[in-house]
């Protein structure tokens, strides 16, 4: 809905999954469904992402940071992906679970701002 509202519009969903068993899969497919998107699914293994995309990523970002490291594997298979669809520009969904509450730790926060901010 924000996205209409400032005129952009989005051609395809692709999601990463490294099992048939990742929750993701079924969120993915519900949303792209629910937009009327083309739905991609990049099929990975741990050691896809490590031997394929970690040098690069070690490399354009300038560290070894783990955790940083962890989710670019995931987005460049995901822009990998998105070039070899042909788009030439890509939104990620990183930040989703800090704003709308989607890890276990966050659960039953509800509206209290102020125990969202403690956890």
């Amino acid at each position: 809905a924000a996205a209409e509202e400032v005129g952009v519009s989005f051609a395809a969903g692709i999601t990463v999954l490294t099992g048939d068993d990742s929750p993701d899969k079924e969120f993915a497919v519900a949303a792209a469904t629910a937009h009327g998107l083309a739905h991609h699914v990049v099929f990975v293994t741990a050691s896809d992402l490590v031997q394929t995309y970690l040098p690069q990523c070690a490399d354009s970002l300038h560290t070894f940071d783990g955790m940083t490291l962890r989710n670019s594997l995931v987005v460049a298979a995901a822009f990998r992906k998105a070039r070899e669809l042909g788009f030439k520009h890509a939104v990620v969904g990183d930040g989703a679970d800090e704003l709308f509450g989607g890890y276990s730790f966050m659960w039953g926060c509800g509206d209290d701002l102020p125990q969202w901010r403690r956890k």
